[in-house]
């Protein structure tokens, strides 16, 4: 699979420091570079592609605030930055961003990028099949057992119905990053907002609830935790 990936910076020569380095990037990746000046934020906007790696300290428009104008527009776009500024890493949490690439150590910071780039690119990929349905598993917000028919809850409001049991699927989506947090649900940790542990509650992403066993709570916890390390390390 092609994946498109792009460069915004304001710096001619840290564009071309990244595209020396980028020489024997993967045959499956295009890059295209793009010098922002304020004539170009349209150029970004308009295209869409799969990883932008932006310069955070730019003048005509800081590469977060442009990641979440482009986040509107791509709601699967997924970004690294770069700035010589590590104070704002923090920052830069706040959109779908895999990395943060240090200035000061540009090599081996955009090797480790590239390399998580194309591990959450390719899960991102990844498809739940059966029968004649398939849906990309980051779609799924949570799948949930009503008798004899499972239903998958999908990020654009559908619901699936699938005459199988949990039980059938339930290593498959484990494999792909959903927790079981009640007796019969299971969730997408890439959908999920926060844990609530005084109410024994999820918050997805779209803000939706979910009850929370509480005996399977700490384990959900624990999980969860363990997922995101894993996300950012």
């Amino acid at each position: 699979m092609k994946y498109k990936f792009v460069i915004v910076d304001d710096n001619i020569e840290d564009i071309r420091k990244i595209k020396e380095l980028l020489v024997k990037h993967p045959d499956n990746i295009f890059f295209e570079c793009i010098y922002l000046s304020s004539n170009d934020i349209n150029k970004v906007l308009n295209c869409n592609y799969d990883l932008y790696i932006l310069d955070i300290d730019m003048p005509e428009i800081n590469g977060i605030s442009l990641a979440q104008r482009i986040e509107i527009i791509n709601t699967d776009a997924q970004f690294v930055f770069y700035s010589n500024r590590e104070d704002l890493v923090f920052d830069s949490l706040i959109v779908n961003s895999i990395y943060f690439i240090r200035k000061s150590h540009l090599k081996a910071d955009l090797d480790i990028a590239l390399k998580k780039s194309l591990k959450k690119l390719h899960f991102l990929a990844k498809s739940f099949t059966m029968g004649q349905v398939e849906v990309l598993f980051n779609k799924i917000l949570y799948i949930e057992s009503q008798g004899n028919y499972l239903i998958l809850h999908t990020s654009d409001s559908k619901k699936i119905s699938l005459r199988t049991s949990l039980k059938d699927v339930r290593n498959d989506f484990a494999s792909n990053n959903f927790i079981m947090i009640y007796h019969g649900i299971m969730v997408n940790m890439n959908q999920i907002k926060k844990l609530d542990h005084l109410n024994l509650e999820v918050t997805l992403l779209t803000n939706l609830k979910l009850p929370i066993s509480h005996r399977k709570f700490k384990h959900v916890e624990t999980l969860y935790l363990n997922f995101l390390l894993g996300e950012k390390l």
